[in-house]
């Protein structure tokens, strides 16, 4: 072989085996960019593992506090089980001693209704002992009021028994203050056909709405409240009012006159309380005080003669504290106490006026001044309203 032939085929096999060593050396660069990105994944698939790992483990750990937690709850739950199973024991056994105590209450509740009836029936009979004469007396009169003259001798015993500070019976109040007073004579002069007070309910009164607004007004407590809501004594007192009005169209109804036929509602019905109003504003003068007139200064005056007397002290105290008088007894007086004492203080003080130991007013207070000082509930009502 020619040398140069030789030569030329030699550096042929070497430029194909440089190609070669070149391109083994290109995969050798390529393979080993790939294991370095296969190791950096690998350490990043090994990190992932190792977090998965820790999370698994923070998982387990939480696992078993819930179950721990499980445990100690299902422990204090058969404790709570038995506790309540001891509870309804417990219960069942108070149910039985409640119902034993329902029973003898019952027991208990119906003696104490008997022993009440008992006591009610002896009270009752121990009044009507007591009040015997009243009842006799107020009976002969409601027998005899029609006659005249058989009435006023009733009258008279009546009077001698209210002098003589009998206590008069609740029950029978009404009747002895229409014995009294001179509710015959009044209805004698203005009701001879005993047509009157129906005939002026079916009247329109221009004070009827005034009369309306005031009805609920005229409870100064709650048993005069309780009182007044039975019988249906409500409707009753808008009537009274109402003919009054329509019997006196100048004056009409004035505030201070729902306090006076409310309690006289207490004691008689509406027709008997009307004809008793008429007693009280016209025999006795207490239309004065609703009126314009000289009336109600003059009293005012006359208290404060036998409150400077009876009280000087607190008079005095008065004085210095500039409290005037007449701004409470304008109330006491067009009220007839009714505002502001106890009921039962204010029936004694119109047993005495409607006794008729005076036809005004001011003979009234004289008298309230000679029997307060007697007794001594009575007195010490009206000291302490005084006071307050």
């Amino acid at each position: 072989l020619n040398p140069m032939d030789v030569v030329e085929v030699l550096e042929g096999s070497l430029h194909t085996v440089l190609s070669e060593i070149k391109l083994l050396r290109q995969d050798s660069r390529e393979n080993k960019d790939q294991l370095l990105s296969s190791t950096i994944v690998a350490k990043e698939v090994s990190k992932s593992y190792n977090d998965k790992f820790r999370v698994v483990d923070q998982l387990r750990k939480e696992v078993e506090d819930l179950r721990t937690q499980l445990v100690n709850k299902e422990l204090e739950l058969a404790k709570h089980i038995k506790e309540l199973s001891v509870m309804r024991e417990v219960l069942a056994t108070k149910q039985k001693e409640t119902q034993i105590c329902e029973e003898k209450t019952t027991d208990y509740r119906q003696k104490l209704q008997d022993r009440s009836q008992q006591v009610l029936v002896l009270s009752n009979s121990i009044e009507a002992k007591k009040f015997q004469d009243w009842y006799q007396v107020l009976e002969d009169w409601k027998i005899n009021m029609t006659s005249l003259t058989k009435s006023m001798i009733i009258k008279n015993k009546v009077e001698q028994r209210l002098k003589s500070n009998k206590e008069v019976p609740d029950s029978c109040r009404g009747i002895a203050w229409l014995a009294i007073s001179p509710f015959i004579y009044i209805r004698s002069i203005y009701d001879r056909n005993n047509q009157l007070y129906y005939a002026l309910l079916e009247q329109r009164s221009n004070s009827e709405s005034f009369i309306e607004k005031d009805l609920y007004r005229s409870f100064p407590s709650k048993e005069f409240r309780v009182r007044m809501q039975e019988n249906n004594r409500i409707p009753a007192l808008s009537n009274v009012l109402k003919a009054y009005s329509n019997w006196d169209p100048s004056l009409g109804y004035c505030q201070g006159m729902n306090f006076l036929v409310a309690f006289l509602l207490m004691y008689m019905d509406q027709e008997n309380a009307f004809w008793m109003l008429l007693v009280i504003m016209q025999s006795f003068k207490m239309v004065g005080l609703f009126q314009p007139g000289p009336m109600l200064p003059m009293l005012v005056n006359q208290f404060d003669i036998e409150f400077q007397s009876l009280f000087p002290e607190l008079y005095q105290h008065f004085q210095l504290e500039n409290v005037n008088t007449v701004m409470f007894l304008t109330e006491w007086f067009t009220t007839m106490y009714v505002y502001n004492l106890p009921i039962k203080t204010v029936a004694f003080i119109w047993d005495h006026f409607l006794y008729g130991y005076g036809n005004s007013q001011l003979e009234f207070n004289l008298k309230i001044r000679r029997n307060f000082t007697s007794n001594q509930i009575v007195f010490s009502s009206c000291i302490f309203k005084l006071k307050t």
